[in-house]
């Protein structure tokens, strides 16, 4: 799984799940600090799954820049460059 977050930090996590386990949620926001040294307002995270690790990370991104063009209403062209 990979993590892309608006500060454009890309990073990979290994999960072992059962077979055919599906993963519903492929965003997920937290609402305060997971530790201190994060956003005290929380933070956003985009999430690309699958077994092809570039592929992965192009998801994570590309669903990052979906994000911000929506809540920020720009174009997706614009949006790279808001990371």
């Amino acid at each position: 799984m990979w993590h892309c977050n608006r500060e454009s930090d890309v990073c990979g996590v290994g999960l072992e799940l059962i077979k055919q386990t599906p993963l519903e949620f492929p965003r997920y926001e937290t609402v305060g600090p997971v530790t201190r040294h994060f956003d005290l307002k929380g933070y956003q995270v985009t999430t690309g799954i699958g077994a092809d690790l570039m592929q992965g990370a192009r998801d994570a991104v590309s669903g990052m820049i979906d994000l911000l063009s929506t809540q920020q209403g720009i174009s997706p062209v614009e949006g790279p460059y808001a990371l």
